[in-house]
C-alpha cells in the first residue's frame, strides 16, 4: 500500500498559499518567491491538489485570478502544522489510516472515540466517515460488523476468530513474508537504530515473550518447523496474547474441538497456551488451544525433527488426491505430468496442510496468485477444474489462493521437467580465446542443459546465429542489432548465473515443448558399491515377492496375527508384536483404496518377507472396507535407506497406478511380479543415470 507524500518544494508552495490566506495568488508570484520557473510550479500543482483533496482541504483554481485554499483560519493553521510535522498526516495515506484504525479498534475490548482518530490524523469528521465506510465494507468480507455510535465510539462486532484473522491479514498485507521475517529478526537485534515496522502492530515485549514459549515447545516436542511456519505461528500467538490481555477468548463448538484433541497439534498448542495463560494469569480455554492448533496444523508447524527408523505411509491418501488432480490436468491440457520429478511428492506434502485449512475454512495469503492467473492461465484454469471434486470432500469452496498454490506446484514440476531435458543451444561471443574457454567451462558446469554450439567473435556472429539455429547468445560485449542475448562478465560472477537462469526461464515460457527422454547414456566409473548393493536389493525383493489369497473374518489385531503367522517361519510372536506395535503407532489403512500396509523393521527376523494378500471377501476395519494387504518385514541389519526407497517406489505405484491394483485382483502372479520388477528396474536405472550425471559433472570440473 503506497503512502501519499509531498516533497519539500510542494510544502513550500502550500506554505506560500496558506500565508496569502483566502486571497488568490498567481502562479507567477509563487514562482518569483521560490526563484523557479512558472512551468515548474504548474508541474507541482496536480500533486498538491491530490494531497489536499485526499485530506479534505478545498483547493480552488480560478483562471486569470489565481489559486487558494478555501478554508477558515483555524483549518489553515491546522494544515500549516501538518506540513511541518514529520509524524503528521503526510505519513498517513488513506490506506494507512484504515490499517491504523482497524488495528486500534480490533485490539481493544472497548469502543474508540472518533475524536481520537481525527486528532491523530488531523482530519475532519467527514474524512473519517469516508474511511469508516470503506472499512465497513472491508470487514463485511470477514463476516464482521463495524459499529459507529455517536457519543459512544467505534467498535468491531463479530466472531473472535474472524477478528484475529483480520489482524493477521493487515500484517501480511503490510509486509511481504521476507520483510516480516527480517522485521522479527530485527526485534532481537541489539541495534537501537534498527526500526521495526512490525512494532506498530505487535509490541517488542509480546514478540519476545511469545518467541520464548515457541522455542520451548520446539525443544520439548523435538519438532522442526520451517522459517515460514515459525514466523506465521509466532504472529498468530502474539495476536492471541494481545487479545487474551483484553479478556477476549475464542470459542468453538465442542464437536469441532474434539476433532483436534488427539492430534499432535492440539497437544503442542495446549503446551504453548498453558505457558501463556500461566504467565498472563488467565484460565486456559479449549477455544484458544483449538485456535492455535488450527494454525499449527495449517502451517505444518509440528514437523518432527527426528530421523525416523520407519516408513511413513500416512500421506498415501493425500498422494492419491495429488495423482487424481495431476491426471485431470493432464487430460485437460493434453500434456504429460505424472513423470515430472518430485511433482507428486511435493504436491502430496502441500495437500496435507491445505486440506486442513479447507476443512477448518481457513484462507491463506498467496502473493503469487496474480502471476498464476495471468502468466499461467491455462494451467490455473485446468487446476481449478481438476480440484473441483475436493469441494465435495471438504464441503467448502476452494479459495483462489489454494488453487494458485496447487497450480504453482504443477507449473514448477512441468517447467523443471522441461529444463532438465531440453538442451538450449547457445553461442559464446567474446573477443579473447582464453576468456571464451573459461566461460565455456563455467557455463557447462553450472548449466548442464545449455549446449554450447560454437565460440565466435562479434564480426561473424550473425552468420553463425543463422547457421547453427541457436536459442540465444551469451556475450561479454554489447551486441548491436540483436536482442536475443545476455551480457555476462568475463569473470562469470554470481550475478551472471542469475541472469542466465532468468533467460532460460524466459525461453521456457515461449517454448512449452514436450519432454524428450534422455537416451544413449554411456556408463562411466561411478559408485560401484552403491550400485551393486542397490542391484542386489532389487533382485532380493523380486525373488522374495509373493502374491496370495486370504480368507479371514475378525478385527485388526487378529488380522495382523493371521498375516504374520502365514508369512514367517521363525520368531512369529516377536514379529507379530513388532507389526502390531507399528500399526498402533499410526494406522496404515488407505480407505479410498481398500488397502493396508502391514510392516515392521524387525529385530527378530534375518530374512526379508514382502508381498501382497488379497481377501476373497472384504472385511470392515477402522472406518472402511479392506480388500488388499501389502506387507513387508525387513531385518534391521539390512541397509535401511536403500530398502525404504525401493519399497517406497512400490507403494507409490500402488497409489498412482490403478493397473497394479487390477493385476493383484486378477490373481495373476506372473504379471504382478513382472510389474514389480519393472517398477524397481526403472528406479535402478534412474539411480544409475543420476550417478553417471554427477560423475560427468565432476569430471568436467
Amino acid at each position: 500500500m503506497g503512502k501519499l507524500k509531498i516533497t519539500s518544494r510542494q510544502k513550500q508552495i502550500i506554505s506560500i498559499i496558506i500565508e496569502n490566506g483566502n486571497k488568490p495568488i498567481t502562479i507567477k508570484d509563487i514562482s518569483i518567491e521560490l526563484n523557479v520557473s512558472s512551468r515548474t510550479i504548474v508541474r507541482e500543482l496536480p500533486f498538491i491538489e491530490e494531497f489536499l483533496f485526499e485530506n479534505d482541504f478545498k483547493f480552488v483554481k480560478k483562471s486569470g485570478v489565481g489559486i487558494y485554499i478555501n478554508e477558515d483560519s483555524e483549518k489553515l493553521n491546522f494544515l500549516k502544522d501538518i506540513i511541518g510535522d514529520k509524524y503528521s498526516l503526510i505519513n498517513f495515506s488513506k490506506n494507512d489510516r484504515i490499517i491504523y484504525i482497524i488495528n486500534s479498534i480490533a485490539q481493544k475490548n472497548s469502543p474508540v472515540k472518533s475524536s481520537y482518530f481525527m486528532k491523530k490524523f488531523k482530519i475532519s469528521y467527514s474524512t473519517l466517515i469516508k474511511d469508516l465506510n470503506f472499512l465497513k465494507n472491508f470487514l463485511k468480507s470477514f463476516d464482521l460488523n463495524l459499529n459507529v455510535k455517536k457519543g459512544y465510539g467505534i467498535y468491531v462486532e463479530g466472531n473472535e476468530e474472524k477478528i484475529r484473522e483480520v489482524l493477521s491479514y493487515i500484517i501480511y498485507e503490510k509486509f511481504s513474508e521476507d520483510e516480516l521475517y527480517t522485521q522479527i529478526k530485527n526485534v532481537f537485534s541489539n541495534d537501537d537504530n534498527t526500526k521495526c515496522g512490525i512494532l506498530k502492530f505487535i509490541d517488542e515485549h509480546t514478540i519476545k515473550f511469545c518467541n520464548e514459549i515457541i522455542v520451548s515447545s520446539i525443544n520439548q516436542f523435538n519438532i522442526n518447523p520451517s522459517k515460514k511456519s515459525y514466523m506465521c505461528v509466532l504472529i498468530h500467538l502474539c495476536l492471541s496474547v494481545k487479545r487474551l490481555n483484553e479478556n477476549l477468548f475464542c470459542e468453538f463448538e465442542k464437536s469441532f474441538v474434539d476433532k483436534f484433541r488427539e492430534s499432535n497439534e492440539f497437544i503442542v498448542s495446549q503446551f504453548i497456551m498453558n505457558e501463556v495463560c500461566i504467565k498472563l494469569s488467565k484460565n486456559l480455554k479449549d477455544g484458544d488451544v483449538c485456535y492455535l492448533a488450527m494454525h499449527l496444523k495449517s502451517h505444518n508447524f509440528c514437523k518432527t525433527n527426528t530421523l525416523f527408523d520407519e516408513f511413513d505411509f500416512k500421506n498415501l491418501d493425500k498422494m492419491k488426491l495429488a495423482c487424481d488432480i495431476v491426471r485431470k490436468v493432464e487430460e485437460i491440457l493434453n500434456i504429460h505430468l505424472m513423470d515430472c520429478n518430485g511433482l507428486i511428492e511435493n504436491l502430496t506434502s502441500h495437500l496435507g496442510p491445505a486440506l486442513s485449512r479447507l476443512i477448518m475454512k481457513m484462507n491463506i495469503r498467496n502473493t503469487f496468485l496474480h502471476m498464476m492467473k495471468n502468466d499461467y492461465k491455462e494451467f490455473y484454469d485446468a487446476t481449478k477444474e481438476a480440484c473441483s471434486f475436493i469441494e465435495n470432500i471438504v464441503s467448502y469452496k476452494i479459495p483462489e489462493s489454494e488453487i494458485g498454490y496447487i497450480t504453482m506446484h504443477i507449473v514448477a514440476g512441468y517447467e523443471s521437467k522441461l529444463q532438465s531435458t531440453f538442451k538450449y543451444r547457445a553461442l559464446i561471443c567474446c573477443e579473447t580465446k582464453r576468456v571464451c574457454v573459461f566461460l565455456c567451462n563455467k557455463i557447462i558446469n553450472e548449466f548442464p542443459n545449455i549446449l554450447i554450439v560454437g565460440i565466435v567473435n562479434s564480426s561473424n556472429l550473425m552468420e553463425e546465429i543463422k547457421l547453427k539455429n541457436v536459442d540465444f547468445v551469451i556475450s561479454t560485449e554489447n551486441i548491436q542489432g540483436y536482442d536475443n542475448y545476455v551480457k555476462v562478465h568475463g569473470k562469470f560472477t554470481q550475478k551472471d548465473i542469475l541472469i542466465i537462469s532468468s533467460k532460460l526461464k524466459e525461453l521456457l515460457k515461449t517454448k512449452r515443448i514436450e519432454i524428450m527422454n534422455c537416451k544413449n547414456i554411456k556408463p562411466q566409473i561411478i559408485d560401484i558399491d552403491f550400485i551393486n548393493l542397490l542391484g542386489e536389493s532389487v533382485k532380493l525383493i523380486c525373488d522374495k515377492f509373493k502374491l496370495r489369497k486370504l480368507d479371514f473374518k475378525g478385527n485388526i489385531k487378529s488380522l495382523i496375527k493371521e498375516v504374520v503367522f502365514n508369512t514367517v517361519d521363525k520368531n512369529k510372536n516377536g514379529i507379530y508384536l513388532e507389526v502390531l506395535n507399528r500399526e498402533l503407532l499410526s494406522k496404515t489403512f488407505v480407505k479410498e483404496m481398500e488397502l493396508i500396509i502391514m510392516h515392521a523393521i524387525s529385530d527378530f527376523s534375518n530374512e526379508l518377507f514382502i508381498g501382497v494378500y488379497f481377501l476373497n471377501n472384504k472385511i470392515k476395519i477402522y472406518d472402511g472396507d479392506l480388500k488388499i494387504i501389502f506387507y513387508f518385514i525387513i531385518p534391521r541389519k539390512f541397509n535401511f535407506e536403500i530398502f525404504r526407497n525401493l519399497i517406497g517406489e512400490i507403494t507409490s505405484d500402488l497409489v498412482k497406478d490403478n493397473k497394479f491394483i487390477k493385476l493383484i485382483l486378477k490373481n495373476d502372479f506372473n504379471e504382478v511380479k513382472l510389474h514389480v520388477e519393472n517398477i524397481l528396474n526403472r528406479y535402478y536405472v534412474s539411480q544409475l543415470k543420476e550417478h553417471i550425471k554427477k560423475f560427468e559433472n565432476g569430471r568436467i570440473n
